[in-house]
């Protein structure tokens, strides 16, 4: 994942770390690990909810989660969503 992508979003939108792990249903502390790739990955209702949030388009959610994850696999599963 593009972490300086993700936190600029998180920034534009006033949000917090602790803001946008409460909207995720997660601590704070873990969504710090998963920014900075030091636990597991995002998941896939945690992309979809970061990327209804932000109101990213499919370009723009591959963007920012396509380094942890394979193009076409991601492509799929939101737009599964």
């Amino acid at each position: 994942m593009d972490k300086f992508l993700l936190k600029s979003k998180m920034a534009l939108c006033g949000d917090t770390q602790t803001i946008l792990a409460d909207y995720l249903g997660i601590s704070a502390n873990a969504l710090s690990n998963k920014i900075n790739l030091k636990s597991t990955d995002f998941n896939q209702c945690e992309i979809l909810k970061i990327k209804e949030r932000y109101c990213l388009t499919l370009k723009r959610s591959i963007q920012f989660f396509a380094k942890k994850y394979h193009v076409k696999i991601l492509e799929r599963l939101l737009v599964q969503a």
